[in-house]
């Protein structure tokens, strides 16, 4: 496959990286659709070549127009034969005037045919072979030396790794994992990561909660660490370097993505903090969100997606980056301060709450007191009554006895009057019969 003479011919490498290094759904369609427009077009001057790993092959199925080009355009590449390996081997060394012992590019052909994955161990380990040359001569020793086409990159790897003290393999070891994109459901892929992203890296997770700040913090770019370990491997041709595209800024990535499979502490690294790493992804990604946002506090993690992050973070085994943990400071020191906030409130409203509760109880003691004097008042009140119901009963009974006694009084009287009526009544009649018999006596006197 190759591009007319007159047409402008753009080559996408390693097109895989589209879906494993852009995290905007968004941005990978908007890509998608800018190439199939740009080669649809049947005015447009453009060709686009594409190198897509094998296990990637249905992530762009996924978007109906640009399907239609994969399915019409599509140049399977197979592995090489044993012959086309022997004249890849061969022919470049012949170009530069070295010459290969007699029965080594046998032995590299049979490492390597039929072994997928296997051209860019072969590329590293004929650079790898290449600079142990004697004189023009590449041979076999060296080649059985440097580990062969399987070991060249694990064991050059692992030199690297050895030399280094043991602040740089720590150093090495953070740098690494940050270095791989875990794949879902597919190989684990290389991460072309910003420089400043793992200069940044800090030495300790753990937070103070007594005094609320970092303890023992220290950047490891600040002795050097990371720099050391960057060069170390780039002087080894096991680390690339570029620039972003968009900010310019200075990046590093793995040179080969091969050393995700054979370099075996890599591997156990990553099998022991696989779940650690998915979870630093996702606070630099709302860490990044956060500070695009002009750091509004609206990005800061809450409740408990918070809680759980900053439980991670006390007991993981990467070191986060100063942006990841400022981030990760400013939500706990927004939680903390809400918190603080709340616990104020309730102090005052448990304040108010045992002012009013005094209030009420001296309210509920005065009319206690109130209750207790209308209490006493009614009981002298009752007494009062209850005396002047006596003495009024006695009252009553004595007036009865009184009328009573009048009555009688008054009766006697009457009687007595009668009495001395009647006896006034007898003294007149006898007087008059008295008068009457003197009367008659003298009358008969005078007879």
């Amino acid at each position: 496959m190759c591009c007319p003479r007159a047409a402008n011919c753009c080559v996408i490498d390693q097109f895989e990286e589209v879906f494993t290094l852009v995290e905007d759904k968004a941005e990978v369609a908007h890509f998608l659709n800018s190439l199939h427009a740009a080669v649809a077009d049947p005015r447009s001057p453009l060709h686009v070549i594409l190198t897509l790993r094998a296990d990637f092959y249905d992530r762009p199925l996924l978007f109906p127009h640009f399907s239609e080009l994969m399915r019409q355009h599509t140049e399977v590449v197979v592995p090489l034969t044993a012959d086309e390996l022997a004249h890849a081997i061969r022919e470049p060394a012949e170009r530069t005037g070295a010459v290969l012992e007699t029965g080594l590019v046998t032995a590299i052909v049979a490492d390597v045919n039929e072994q997928p994955g296997a051209l860019p161990l072969l590329q590293y380990a004929l650079t790898e072979l290449f600079e142990r040359r004697e004189g023009r001569l590449l041979t076999k020793a060296a080649y059985q030396s440097i580990g062969g086409v399987s070991g060249a990159l694990a064991k050059r790897a692992e030199e690297v790794y050895a030399s280094l003290a043991e602040a740089g393999q720590s150093a090495a070891q953070q740098l690494f994992l940050r270095l791989v994109t875990l794949g879902e459901g597919t190989e684990d892929t290389r991460r072309r990561t910003l420089r400043t992203e793992l200069e940044g890296l800090t030495t300790k997770n753990t937070r103070n909660t007594k005094e609320e700040n970092l303890s023992d913090l220290r950047v490891l770019s600040g002795s050097k660490e990371v720099e050391a370990v960057i060069e170390a491997f780039g002087k080894s041709r096991l680390l690339s370097f570029d620039r972003d595209p968009v900010t310019r800024g200075p990046t590093v990535e793995v040179a080969h993505e091969a050393l995700l499979r054979e370099w075996r502490r890599l591997r156990e690294w990553l099998d022991a903090s696989r779940t650690d790493v998915r979870w630093q992804r996702q606070l630099a990604s709302a860490a990044a969100d956060w500070e695009g946002a002009q750091r509004d506090p609206s990005f800061l993690l809450t409740g408990s997606r918070l809680a759980q992050f900053e439980g991670w973070a006390a007991g993981n085994t990467i070191s986060l980056t100063q942006a990841e943990r400022a981030y990760l400071d400013a939500s706990i020191a927004e939680r903390d301060q809400h918190e603080a906030a709340e616990r104020e409130r309730q102090r005052h409203e448990l304040e108010t709450a045992r002012k009013l509760a005094e209030a009420e109880k001296q309210r509920a003691e005065e009319q206690a007191r109130a209750a207790k004097q209308l209490r006493q008042r009614a009981w002298i009140l009752t007494v009062a009554l209850v005396i002047a119901g006596l003495l009024a009963v006695t009252a009553f009974i004595f007036g009865q006895q009184a009328t009573q006694n009048a009555l009688r009084a008054d009766a006697n009287a009457s009687t007595a009057q009668a009495a001395n009526t009647q006896q006034v009544a007898q003294r007149s009649t006898a007087q008059a019969a008295s008068t009457q018999a003197v009367a008659g006596a003298q009358n008969a006197a005078t007879q």
